[in-house]
């Protein structure tokens, strides 16, 4: 298990937003977590495609065969997305 706060958790998602930006993909990344257990990150894949969101793409890696998860297990969603303005012009938005 992986301790981390909140604001750790925000940096994960923020590092896989820039992943997607440096494959000029706009720029959306996302974690779930289950107290401080880091359950799954990802970020988005492609430009046009509306399945290939980070937090689609978070529940497809999380959620797939037996998984055992439930309302009381306290997942909690970071998503993050790169700040616009360092956005280069050859990303597609």
């Amino acid at each position: 298990m992986v301790e981390l706060i909140d604001e750790d958790m925000m940096g994960l998602a923020l590092a896989e937003a820039r992943i997607a930006l440096e494959k000029g993909i706009f720029p959306v990344g996302a974690v779930l977590s289950a107290g401080n257990e880091i359950l799954g990150r990802s970020h988005k894949t492609m430009l046009s495609n509306h399945l290939t969101h980070a937090e689609m793409n978070l529940f497809h890696q999380v959620f797939k065969g037996d998984y055992t998860f439930s309302r009381a297990d306290d997942l909690e969603r970071f998503i993050a997305c790169q700040n616009r303005l360092q956005i280069p012009k050859s990303v597609e938005i």
